[in-house]
């Protein structure tokens, strides 16, 4: 082993990762928590904490990183997009039935109540880690008015035939798919084959909105300290927008539109199911 890379596994291993075991943030990232609703729910909530005052300290910096950041406009981005389409189907008359798959603290349902003008929608909510379905619960017990338009269902978003089963017992079909971040951990073969679950499961003119995961400022750190649930190593699938693009197509989906934020690192897109 060269020395170079000896010295950069101390600092990673050692140094950093010590680091980011005081930090609240940090400590989940580390300990196999990185890739969790429970984790992008303490992204949104930009609070910092930490065991000691350090890492509070180091708390806010990871707070600032402009990874965390793209993630905060992620977010932003895609509820603007939410609202506008439940206004354009207010003004035709159609109710708007809501799948985020990969919900986490169902951040997304949970910040329309703040639009006066919104009504006529209700959601169901995917995620299949129980810690994710159990905090966002929790976080809509102070919104009563939620409670009636939003369902929740524990499930592994990669076999959305349990959606599937779900929707059929409530005779329900979705007209909006959210499907944000969770594709990042999947590999081609199963990307695809999600897509077109998710085009068949979709309503006619229903409107798909995802993101995809460009690249990272915060990549190398990432892969030497973080880990994923079961301890499993940080594996993300960074993707050109134009094979999302391709692939939303040979599925059936019309009029794509991919945008890209302020920092290269994410691209919002939608696309709709015309037939």
């Amino acid at each position: 082993m060269k020395l170079k890379q000896q010295i950069d596994d101390f600092v990673y291993k050692k140094i950093i990762r010590s680091l980011l075991l005081t930090s609240c943030f940090g400590r989940k990232s580390v300990l196999g928590r990185s890739e969790s609703g429970v984790n992008f729910e303490y992204m949104y909530d930009n609070k910092s904490h930490g065991y000691t005052w350090l890492g509070k300290l180091v708390d806010r910096i990871l707070l600032n990183l402009p990874a965390v950041k793209a993630t905060r406009n992620r977010k932003d981005s895609i509820l603007k997009i939410l609202k506008n389409e439940i206004k354009d189907n207010i003004i035709r008359e159609i109710h708007t039935k809501i799948v985020d798959i990969g919900s986490g603290g169902a951040r997304y349902i949970r910040e329309l109540k703040d639009d006066p003008d919104l009504e006529k929608y209700e959601a169901v909510c995917v995620d299949y880690d129980s810690e994710s379905v159990s905090l966002a619960k929790g976080l809509i017990k102070p919104h009563p008015e939620l409670k009636s338009s939003l369902r929740f269902l524990k499930a592994d978003a990669f076999k959305l035939n349990h959606l599937e089963e779900f929707a059929k017992k409530i005779k329900w079909t979705p007209n909006v798919i959210i499907a944000s971040g969770f594709i990042y951990y999947l590999d081609d073969g199963v990307v695809k084959k999600v897509l077109s679950e998710i085009y068949r499961q979709l309503a006619p003119n229903g409107l798909l909105i995802m993101s995809n995961i460009k690249q990272s400022p915060s990549q190398k750190l990432m892969e030497r300290v973080c880990t994923m649930q079961g301890s499993r190593p940080w594996v993300v699938y960074y993707r050109d927008p134009e094979v999302l693009r391709t692939w939303l197509m040979d599925v059936g989906f019309q009029f794509v539109v991919i945008g890209e934020d302020a920092w290269g690192m994410y691209n919002i897109c939608t696309a709709r199911k015309v037939k």
